[in-house]
Order: C-alpha cells, then structure tokens, then sequence
C-alpha cells in the first residue's frame, strides 16, 4: 500500500515521497529509505523497488531529493555534488 508522505527538514525545507508498507503488516517493519542520486525524480521507476521491498515484507519511503520534483527549496534543480 502506497501513501504520499511530507516532512520538514531541520531548516524547513519540505521534502515529499511515498510511504510503502507490506499488506501483511501487523506492527513496525523494517524500513528502506530510497532517492534518487542528484538529478532524477521518485517517478523515475523507484516505485518498482519499493514495490518489491513491500513484497518481502519491509516498508520503504522514496524521495525526491531537495530542490528537485515535488520537493522544495531553491534554487530548482541545481546540482551541485
């Protein structure tokens, strides 16, 4: 099962992705966290690897990074390594 999540960073940047969690679940599962590095978006096939993190039985959260896709902050997709 798929959940759109937010949070805010420390300085207040909100950052969003999906929360995945096994249909199984009865309790805390362990969790994967997943981006992206530097310049793609969480609809660039990530969702497949959650998909199949959710199928063993662990949840995951993917995110688009800070300053790219649905998260925010400034400047937009500046990479900077």
């Amino acid at each position: 099962m798929r959940t759109d999540i937010e949070f805010k960073t420390e300085d207040g940047v909100t950052l969003r992705g999906w929360h995945y969690v096994p249909e199984s679940a009865q309790g805390p599962v362990p969790t994967i966290v997943t981006a992206h590095g530097f310049s793609a978006v969480k609809e660039m096939y990530l969702e497949r690897f959650a998909e199949a993190f959710a199928d063993a039985g662990m949840a995951a959260v993917v995110l688009d990074n800070r300053n790219f896709g649905a998260g925010d902050g400034e400047p937009r997709y500046e990479i900077d390594p």
